[in-house]
């Protein structure tokens, strides 16, 4: 079921595909857990890449991810990396690429 879900979006094309694998892939996991809301969104520091997690399957625009490496809860990487992970919400998923060097908070 999750699959065709991903699959309607994967019809899109290389656009579409491209979007979610360079810049959105955070967003891509916040839709799936809209539509399945049992799983969770999780983050691979390595690939610095979020997939959404069901049932022990990660998955992203191009199906299931599991074997990319470690996954972590998003809540849980947010706890162990604080400063990081405030870094990864400002440029990555909220593309606030504009700084004010005044408002910096580090």
């Amino acid at each position: 079921m999750i699959l065709d879900f991903i699959n309607e979006f994967a019809k899109g094309g290389y656009q579409v595909n491209k979007c979610f694998l360079h810049g959105n892939c955070y967003w891509f996991a916040y839709i799936l857990r809209g539509r399945f809301p049992k799983g969770g969104i999780v983050y691979n520091a390595v690939e610095n890449h979020f997939g959404f997690k069901l049932d022990n399957e990660v998955y992203d625009i191009r199906g299931i991810v599991t074997n990319l490496g470690d996954w972590e809860d998003w809540g849980t990487y947010h706890l162990k990396d604080p400063k990081h992970a405030k870094r990864i919400e400002k440029y990555c998923i909220l593309k606030d690429f504009y700084d004010d060097p005044e408002s910096e908070e580090d």
